[in-house]
């Protein structure tokens, strides 16, 4: 399979603890531990939500389902080998998110890698034990952003990648993460409800890009005059466990928010959502980074310069006219 060209799979492999390297042959000393389950040997979680989602899960999710495909994974019961070296380079971002004693993330975080294992995480940096790998697959050190919608600068200006680097068309990509959408659901137990009376959330922040009080005030009572919508609360995302997130955005179909992390839940969103995102300036109105989020739904996505924007008129009315 051509997606699988630069994944290495090595069968009867062991990773030895002194000198910190995966080898072929048994370890010259020390205790051995095997693992039974495929290992999938990969960079850290990101340390920022949304591309601890797209950049991190979901490219593990997409080789998963590839390796079940030919038949060198037979079910999704795999574990995780964090290297050393993803999780050192930012220590300041990454250590706080690991919990050393339960061998998993915190918070959050944990949410995010127990969409791919239950298993305890195996983190280099705290490995003093040799083990035996029945089963080893490595992530390439470097696949350029392929596995995600954000794959070139086109589409996260961040990433010095041209669109003549894109690997994968986009009919893979929205299909791999049609799959991965419906994972996350049916491990959250959620349904995407009826949302015919077309409920309306706008997302507040309560640190960086907080909407500034007068604005929220006027889009507040924008929302409540109700011209074919059902505006039903200001919502805070940072505390919430991630269940509750993907619960929230499946339950409403229109959304006001500034540019930020939490916006990757609009993968969770019914199709056909209308979505006004507020970015920070004329330069923030080509970021298409939750446009690419946005095609996944066929949701409508307008993006709004939140220095110089109207709440009527370039919202609620647009809004009345997009819904009659």
């Amino acid at each position: 399979m051509e997606s699988l060209e630069d994944i290495v799979v090595k069968s009867n492999h062991y990773y030895d603890a002194k000198k910190e390297l995966f080898i072929d042959t048994i370890p010259s000393e020390g205790p051995i531990e095997t693992v039974e389950e495929p290992v999938i040997v990969m960079h850290s979680l990101h340390s920022c939500f949304s591309h601890a989602i797209i950049n991190s899960c979901f490219p593990i999710f997409w080789i998963i389902d590839d390796l079940k495909k030919v038949g060198e994974l037979s079910d999704t019961n795999i574990r995780i080998f964090i290297k050393e070296e993803a999780i050192l380079i930012y220590p300041k971002q990454n250590l706080p998110l690991i919990d050393e004693k339960n061998q998993t993330y915190r918070g959050i975080f944990k949410d995010i890698i127990e969409l791919i294992t239950p298993f305890p995480v195996l983190f280099q940096h705290t490995l003093y034990s040799n083990y035996f790998f029945k089963k080893c697959i490595f992530y390439p050190e470097n696949d350029k952003n392929q596995r995600t919608p954000w794959n070139c600068v086109d589409y996260y200006p961040e990433w010095n990648i041209s669109k003549d680097e894109i690997r994968f068309s986009d009919d893979i990509i929205y299909s791999k993460l049609s799959l991965f959408r419906n994972m996350v659901l049916t491990k959250s137990c959620i349904k995407i409800p009826d949302v015919s009376e077309n409920y309306l959330m706008i997302i507040d922040r309560k640190y960086n890009r907080k909407i500034e009080a007068t604005k929220l005030q006027l889009l507040v009572e924008e929302a409540k005059t109700n011209r074919g919508w059902n505006f039903t609360d200001v919502v805070f995302l940072e505390d919430k466990p991630f269940q509750e997130q993907v619960s929230l955005f499946t339950k409403h179909r229109i959304f006001i928010c500034r540019h930020g992390s939490c916006l990757i839940n609009l993968l969770w969103i019914p199709n056909n959502s209308i979505i006004f995102e507020l970015e920070g300036g004329s330069d923030g109105l080509i970021n298409q980074c939750y446009s690419r989020i946005c095609k996944l739904t066929n949701s409508t996505h307008i993006r709004l310069d939140y220095n110089n924007y109207d709440s009527k008129k370039d919202i609620f009315d647009i809004l009345h006219t997009i819904l009659y």
